[in-house]
């Protein structure tokens, strides 16, 4: 009995080996088909090989222009790029110099609030000295009247030292007639 399961399982394994042997056969004859296909197709552009060669020269010879034109192109650009760059130069010195400005600017605009406060302070001590001088002035027409009132306190003094003069005279006369 072991003999004849020996034998089935080396009949099993070459039945597996013929099928794996009609596999690879089938594979084999799939790939002379397609060999032959290929080579029925090679050809075939064998035959266009000639006039792609000619397309292809031609093409050489579009991608060669191409290439010169881009050239062109290109060294255009990059004289363009040097102008740029001179611009750009151009545009930051300008830069540093509007910089510049802004900064002469911004002190003399420190200089004039500077001097706008030293004008509002002028313009009070202005407004002080007005106010002194409207005191002064007050001052000045109050001794005015006091002047006058004097000068008509003299004059009234005068006249009644004179009318004292005159009354005394009367009286010396009149005590000298006695």
């Amino acid at each position: 009995m072991i003999k004849i399961e020996e034998i089935k399982k080396r009949l099993d394994g070459l039945i597996i080996d013929l099928e794996e042997v009609s596999a690879t056969i089938k594979k084999t004859l799939e790939t002379k088909k397609q060999i032959e296909r290929k080579e029925k197709e090679f050809s075939k552009k064998e035959a266009g090989f000639v006039s792609r060669e000619v397309e292809i020269d031609r093409k050489t010879r579009e991608i060669e222009d191409i290439k010169k034109e881009t050239q062109k192109e290109v060294a255009i650009l990059n004289q363009r790029k040097e102008e740029h760059k001179q611009l750009l130069a151009k545009l930051d010195e300008r830069k540093k110099e509007l910089v510049l400005k802004e900064k002469e600017v911004e002190t003399k605009l420190e200089q004039v609030r500077s001097l706008e406060e030293k004008k509002q302070e002028l313009r009070k001590k202005e407004q002080e000295l007005d106010k002194e001088k409207k005191f002064i002035q007050e001052r000045e027409s109050l001794i005015i009247k006091d002047k006058q009132l004097a000068r008509e306190r003299k004059r009234m003094l005068d006249r009644k030292e004179e009318k004292l003069k005159t009354d005394q005279a009367k009286v010396q006369k009149y005590l000298g007639i006695e």
